[in-house]
């Protein structure tokens, strides 16, 4: 028999804020090739198909579409519910993919009913049979009302006994064509968690022993541990094939694979190890912000765990790294830390309160910045009163003093209750005696109603009686008040706070409930709720939704307060990022080769410089050129004027050919005086 031994798919795991399940199907691509390539007789899934018991749609659509395909390959596929599956899902499950060769385990069963399964191989000349033993939750073994210690041990013998159970079932219906398997989803003594598994279900309180697997198999298939691993000290072949993908950045450094066994009888089990290269990695990296940049070309899409040394807290650590690494998941700053502090639950100013909590979580006190930034945010919000107490300066909340009721329920003559000097008290005595009226007292002094009776009030007064009165004096915020509520049965009642010491009164039912509202940070409904919890009540603060029970605590503890800063502070840094944003476009519209382009600037500046100074010595030889060139315009002026009197006279000569004639008419008069004076002279 061949047979291909996955498990711990986990699909629907995410790591952080990113969804894993396009990693997941590739991982998974890569197994149904791997089947398809070697010709698997038997494909078994060891548990932990799903990673969470109601998975969403896509990742059921996922895992039943890959055990399809699987099956699809020619072999017959069997998967095992591990403890991140729903045992009813499988169950569900298991009659509607049957029939496609596909056989879903949803818990131990009895061997002849459904808890050992024969299946043949491919040519069907022999086959095996198949001990599924899904994951046995500890409630359905363990006593827990036992001692501790002796839950590991009925846990451990209970998969021992189970598994031996399936050995002898097998060993009576085998023969010498079949082969006895194991496929299991728990955790063997010894073996090495991968760290991503959930710890609560790898504790030593809930781990088989090595000798739970029995020596009558040829194979145990086992699932669980997320790192491939032979199960040590196991007296048959055994092993864990691990997850099929980097989980989380504890198994960081370990290589994913899926097994290939050969099963003949009489013969020990062959494993191969095939290796799963789907999937992203994961990386750590630690060292200056320089160092881990400097790492970025090499990491690839592998989603990074970064550790960034420095010299202390770095609010923006986190963007800075991320602009440089995008795939950085996690950010950390790595410094020096002071010993760890204590922190008090003792009631103190905002800022002790602050400074407390900054140096639990980094290590170091705040610095002035971050102090000022918070004064100015309490400023802000208006943010005054201390914390650490329920209401109340002095640290003591609201708090009772005196009590005083005539005519009301059961109490027709005047009773006082003094609460002062008191840390405890209790309020016994037979039914009828009037327990429940002394807080029905109390809380109609509060708020004008008590828990049964919100309307009709006037059904509190004594049958006895035409009134009833109730006084309280409490303290709350450090100063004493005093609250007296007046019912008639005819007419209008009586309601008036007073402030002991400043005579402030508030008059009038509304106004006097507003105002103890507003001292004891409580309205009716949370008071009865969280404070006045009379007649088994106290379970309506614990069956009430997280919501209002959230508020009713915030109103308790003045958490509200802290809430304003939240939303303040959240403002602000809504407020700062647009402005980043805004930074950041302008940014972007600077050329990534500033430094260059500065560079020619100051050159050309330089040369601009120079040529100044070549100015500035060839200036005054400029002006001398100026005056010589208007020297030269004025002689120009003269030769044109000359030249247009030369042209004028040029005008009014004979032409060439009257020249001629008179230079010839004056050869001949030279010819003839000089023939007359050779004549006189003769």
């Amino acid at each position: 028999m061949r047979i291909l031994h996955t498990g711990d798919w986990h699909v629907g795991k995410r790591l952080g804020r990113i969804d894993r399940l396009g990693e997941a199907e590739a991982c998974l691509d890569q197994v149904v090739a791997i089947a398809e390539e070697a010709e698997v007789d038997l494909v078994v899934v060891a548990g932990d198909l799903f990673d969470r018991a109601l998975p969403p749609f896509a990742c059921l659509g996922l895992v039943l579409s890959t055990l399809r395909r699987l099956a699809a390959t020619g072999a017959q596929v069997v998967a095992v519910a591990g403890n991140h599956d729903s045992a009813e899902l499988f169950e569900v499950l298991a009659p509607l993919l049957a029939p496609h060769g596909i056989h879903l385990a949803h818990k131990p069963q009895a061997p002849a009913e459904g808890g050992v399964l024969r299946v043949p191989a491919r040519d069907g000349s022999h086959g095996a049979q198949v001990a599924l033993f899904p994951f046995l939750h500890e409630g359905q073994v363990v006593d827990f009302m036992a001692e501790v210690e002796d839950w590991h041990k009925g846990y451990a013998d209970r998969i021992r006994a189970i598994n031996a159970r399936y050995a002898a079932h097998m060993a009576a219906a085998g023969d010498r064509t079949t082969v006895a398997l194991l496929v299991g989803h728990f955790m063997i003594d010894g073996a090495i968690p991968a760290g991503s598994e959930r710890a609560l279900h790898i504790g030593d309180a809930f781990m088989a022993s090595r000798q739970a697997l029995p020596s009558e198999i040829a194979y145990a298939a086992l699932g669980h541990i997320h790192l491939a691993q032979e199960a040590p000290g196991a007296p048959v072949p055994a092993h864990y094939c691990g997850s099929l993908l980097q989980l989380d950045f504890g198994e960081r450094e370990q290589d994913k694979c899926v097994l290939v066994v050969e099963v003949t009888p009489g013969r020990p089990a062959r494993v191969e190890r095939v290796p799963i290269t789907a999937g992203r990695k994961l990386v750590r990296l630690e060292g200056t912000l320089e160092e881990v940049s400097g790492q970025a070309a090499a990491l690839g899409d592998a989603i990074l765990d970064v550790r960034v040394r420095t010299d202390g807290p770095a609010p923006n650590l986190a963007d800075e790294v991320r602009a440089l690494l995008p795939n950085a998941l996690y950010v950390q700053a790595v410094y020096e830390r002071s010993e760890p502090v204590v922190v008090s639950s003792k009631a103190g100013s905002l800022e002790e309160a602050f400074a407390r909590y900054y140096e639990l979580r980094y290590g170091v006190a705040p610095d002035g910045d971050v102090v000022a930034a918070l004064d100015e945010l309490a400023r802000e919000v208006g943010v005054e009163l201390p914390t650490g107490a329920p209401r109340g300066s002095s640290g003591a909340g609201m708090r009772p003093l005196e009590l005083s009721v005539k005519g009301f329920r059961s109490h027709r003559r005047e009773t006082r209750i003094c609460f002062e000097d008191r840390t405890l008290l209790a309020i016994v005595g037979p039914t009828g005696a009037g327990k429940s009226s002394i807080l029905d007292a109390l809380a109609f002094a509060l708020y004008g109603k008590t828990p049964r009776v919100k309307q009709k009030t006037k059904s509190l007064i004594c049958s006895r009686a035409s009134s009833a009165h109730v006084r309280l004096r409490f303290c709350a915020d450090g100063r004493e008040y005093v609250v007296t509520r007046v019912l008639k049965r005819a007419g209008a009642g009586e309601h008036v706070l007073e402030e002991s010491g400043t005579g402030r009164r508030e008059i009038g039912e509304a106004a006097v409930s507003a105002r103890v509202e507003e001292l004891l940070g409580l309205d009716f409904h949370a008071f009865c709720s969280s404070v006045l919890l009379a007649q088994g009540r106290f379970a309506e603060f614990l069956e009430a939704a997280p919501t209002k029970q959230m508020q009713i605590l915030k109103g308790v503890f003045r958490v509200e307060q802290i809430d304003l800063l939240r939303e303040a502070a959240k403002r602000r840094v809504d407020s700062c990022e647009l402005d980043l944003r805004e930074l950041d476009g302008r940014r972007a519209q600077i050329p990534a080769d500033l430094d260059e382009r500065a560079a020619a600037a100051e050159q050309e500046l330089a040369e601009a410089r120079a040529y100044e100074g070549l100015l500035a010595e060839l200036l005054p030889k400029e002006h001398e050129l100026l005056a010589e060139r208007a020297r030269a315009a004025e002689g120009l002026e003269r030769a044109e004027a000359l030249c247009a009197q030369l042209a004028a006279l040029a005008g009014s000569l004979p032409d060439d050919d009257a020249l001629e004639a008179l230079v010839v008419r004056a050869e001949g008069a030279w010819a003839a005086l000089a023939a007359a004076e050779q004549r006189s002279a003769a």
